[in-house]
């Protein structure tokens, strides 16, 4: 399977929330960036089955601390995609996540889904 794109561009985007959910399940909820081509809309990232979750944990556990507020955590996202390097296939994603003042990690996982918060 070549690597295809997000639906959405993150660059810019600020992160609400994040959380572990237990059976290697991470949630991220993003404000997204206001673009030309793109609104300003809140959404849910969840990744399933992350095969590299300790190093995962490590970095939301760390975000967690870093909360400015307890319902606002206000960290920017420099980048989110397909990672261009490693080929994802079924059921093996490969997603790169940038997030300001953290190295970047490539999230290994069975799958991704996003969907939006706002009405």
């Amino acid at each position: 399977m070549k690597n295809k794109e997000l639906e959405y561009n993150f660059h810019d985007s600020i992160i609400i929330s994040c959380e572990e959910k237990g059976n290697n399940q991470f949630v991220l909820v993003v404000k997204l960036y206001e673009t030309l081509n793109q609104s300003k809309g809140t959404l849910k990232i969840v990744f399933y089955d992350v095969f590299n979750h300790v190093k995962l944990l490590d970095m939301f556990n760390s975000l967690i601390e870093d909360n400015l507020e307890p319902s606002w955590n206000g960290t920017r996202i420099n980048s989110l995609h397909y990672d261009s390097k490693k080929i994802s296939g079924d059921s093996s994603l490969y997603i790169f996540l940038h997030i300001d003042g953290f190295k970047p990690i490539r999230i290994h996982c069975k799958d991704i889904m996003i969907c939006t918060l706002d009405n």
